[in-house]
């Protein structure tokens, strides 16, 4: 059993994140004004600046492109980060979609009030490789499309004029980078926002923040940050963390004198004095604290950044489940992935955050983030709305090899460095609870493969440990016999079993019986249903459903039964549907949506199918009812046949009407179904349910 009292750990970049979108302009004073417009791109001490406008881009890779020489980029289309490439061919009846390389260009300024400071150019992500120049001088690469990278650009910046920055973005397969072979689609180009920030030559590099003792009557909170002195003389400063309650108001404040020698970094550990009777953080009082971290000299404000904090603890027990600040929690969850129509992966920061409300909505306290670290804005929504977290590295194996055992050079380095990444950017979110290190890779060719998968897993938990002992690791499966084989179960704290009887094999009645087996073969191991669903087609109907005939009724008839199986079994800690919204797979075509995985339990375009209000009647707490189905307003049979109608509700008590003469009332406990004979032409069809006084009503029209 695994008990955690904890925060989180949140690294902070050099560089803040902002969402205004204020173009650079040719002074200082112009960029200011444009970031007090833009709502506070000036952040405190420290000036970060939105680059996502103004870029030329172009599918290309001539030579000599990086260099400001190059004229012809003056040509090229004008593009707004965020970008990709990938849009409308992932969607279109030609075969495959483009992966290789673009090319993005952009300029500038560099006000001469910069003089002195450090300048860092910063990515949230780009897929998969990216290689940046400044002014036609080679910066750096990244590789990994998911993570955030940066590089301090301070000596090639030529003050007082335009300076060019040049990104090469590469998004073919590699052998020596995850994922390696999936059903979704892997979108090009710099997806998520760019940021140039301004700050002193000493400032805050990391600060980590966590809670070693926490409970209803007390926390404690210790901060653990890195003060890094790019300059060229010693610096002795002050480094002063001040943490402010969910109502804003301040509760302590801590000073430390820091010595950093030139070119030298300087570690601060900080604790608080007891904090009496914290407001928790949970998924239904998500209750947020923030810590403004602030570097002074000589009583100035030199940089300042700043760290979510929440207080709570969480254990998993392999019997009774989840447990969250010392209350039995049974976790409620989807998949969520990005894509969009119109946008794929580049949704701005306002989409991510609509998107994680979507998921609030169903009554969710838990998404995992499929299959890779995703936009910062959904980790903010997710503390601020009460979702916790299951996030995860792209180490996924669709295809019949794996890299690992194909012999790839750097993959398995590329995966931890894709942890760490991960871990460091996120690790302060209260919200996030697991680090997940694979999902379903173990579709190799044979044991050797498989034994070189599960060791690789192993080093990936091992290293998720030592970056945030604070949190279990996690990993799905799907190749339950194959795990247990080569020992992956114990590779990992809690197990994710990804299951999919009733759709692509088996039947639905097997669920249970491989939740019983593993639980019987690993009693000590905790254990959510990570991955389970059907494809379902918006409007789609029948009278006589099956399997793969995309029916809604087919779908509502497995999660129905799926999730019967996960509440009857207490030792399942939860699960999570596969998946909240559609998405695009270019390679599927057998499906009634080329080019669609319809598992969603919203459409592509977030339209809910009729699951959506089976969930909502499990989950949610406000007074819902809602008639199966609004999309089926057309019946056919014969005059005088008995049809069936379901009402998806969570009140205590539900009547309903024909043509406004009640057929009863069903209490809750009771099958929500009513036999109805439909006359002729047009029917109207009400429920009224009751709940704590209140009622809720849902009608539709049926034409027979």
């Amino acid at each position: 059993m695994k008990h955690l009292s904890t925060s989180a750990s949140y690294s902070h970049s050099p560089l803040s994140r902002v969402v205004s979108a204020c173009r650079v302009a040719c002074s200082l004073a112009i960029l200011l004004a444009a970031a007090e417009v833009a709502g506070g791109a000036q952040d405190g001490p420290r000036l970060s600046i939105d680059l996502s406008s103004g870029w030329k881009f172009l599918l290309c890779d001539d030579a000599g492109i990086e260099s400001p020489d190059y004229m012809a980029a003056e040509e090229w289309p004008s593009v707004n980060l965020p970008h990709t490439w990938n849009t409308k061919d992932i969607l279109d009846d030609v075969p495959g979609y483009f992966r290789g390389v673009g090319w993005y260009r952009k300029e500038f300024p560099a006000p001469a009030a910069w003089a002195g400071k450090r300048v860092v150019l910063h990515f949230d992500a780009a897929y998969q490789v990216a290689t940046v120049w400044v002014n036609g001088r080679f910066v750096g690469e990244h590789r990994g499309g998911f993570t955030p990278f940066e590089f301090d650009i301070t000596n090639l910046v030529t003050p007082l004029a335009d300076n060019l920055i040049a990104v090469r973005v590469d998004s073919r397969w590699r052998r020596d980078l995850p994922p390696y072979d999936m059903d979704f689609n892997m979108m090009g180009g710099l997806y998520r926002q760019a940021t140039l920030v301004v700050t002193d030559k000493v400032f805050i590099d990391s600060s980590s923040v966590t809670t070693p003792s926490v409970s209803r009557q007390e926390g404690v909170a210790v901060f653990e940050s890195t003060i890094r002195n790019h300059g060229y003389a010693d610096a002795s400063v002050e480094l002063v963390a001040e943490v402010f309650g969910p109502d804003g108001k301040k509760v302590q404040s801590l000073a430390s004198t820091v010595r950093a020698g030139a070119g030298q970094a300087a570690e601060v550990r900080q604790q608080t004095d007891r904090i009496e009777n914290p407001k928790l953080w949970s998924p239904d009082e998500p209750n947020l604290y923030r810590v403004v971290f602030q570097l002074r000299a000589a009583g100035q404000v030199v940089d300042q950044v700043e760290s979510p904090l929440g207080f709570r603890w969480y254990k998993f027990d392999p019997q009774t489940g989840f447990f969250l600040n010392g209350s039995h929690l049974k976790l409620r969850g989807a998949n969520r992935m990005d894509d969009y129509p119109g946008l794929g992966w580049a949704l701005p920061a306002t989409r991510q955050v609509k998107d994680v409300q979507l998921v609030k909505d169903i009554g969710a306290n838990f998404i995992r983030l499929a299959h890779y670290s995703q936009h910062p804005a959904v980790l903010d929504a997710c503390d601020r709305l009460g979702l916790l977290v299951w996030e995860e590295i792209p180490f996924d194996g669709e295809g019949k090899q794996l890299a690992p055992y194909a012999g790839a050079r750097g993959f398995a380095e590329n995966a931890k460095q894709m942890v760490r990444e991960m871990i460091r950017r996120d690790r302060n979110h209260p919200a996030v609870f697991l680090w997940s290190v694979g999902n379903e890779n173990l579709n190799g060719s044979g044991r050797e493969e498989w034994e070189a998968v599960a060791q690789l897993e192993r080093e990936l938990a091992e290293l998720a440990r030592r970056e945030d002992p604070t949190r279990p690791t996690a990993l799905a499966i799907d190749q339950y016999d194959r795990a247990d084989l080569v020992g992956l179960y114990d590779a990992v704290d809690v197990v994710g079993l990804n299951i999919y009887r009733g759709w692509y094999g088996g039947e639905i009645e097997d669920v249970g019986n491989i939740l019983d087996d593993v639980h019987r073969k690993h009693p000590d191991k905790p254990i959510i249903v990570s991955e389970y669903g059907a494809g379902m087609e918006l409007g789609r109907h029948s009278e006589h459903p099956e399997r793969y005939d995309f029916s809604e009724e087919w779908g509502r008839q497995l999660h129905e039964w799926y999730l019967k199986q996960v509440n009857a079994r207490p030792f399942v800690a939860g699960s999570a549907i596969w998946s909240i919204f559609d998405f695009g797979a270019e390679e599927r075509t057998a499906q009634t949506i080329p080019h669609m995985n319809q598992k969603g339990i919203y459409d592509y375009y977030r339209r809910p199918k009729d699951v959506y209000y089976f969930y909502q009647s499990q989950w949610a707490q406000a007074p819902m009812v809602y008639i199966v189905s609004h999309t089926w307003t057309t019946r056919q049979g014969k005059p005088g046949e008995t049809k069936t109608v379901k009402v998806y509700s969570n009140c205590n008590r539900v009547e309903f009407f024909l043509n406004q003469k009640s057929l009863g009332a069903k209490q809750a406990g009771e099958p929500l179904e009513w036999k109805v004979v439909f006359q002729s032409g047009e029917n109207e069809l009400r429920a009224v349910g009751y709940k704590d006084g209140k009622s809720v009503a849902d009608s539709m029209k049926v034409m027979y």
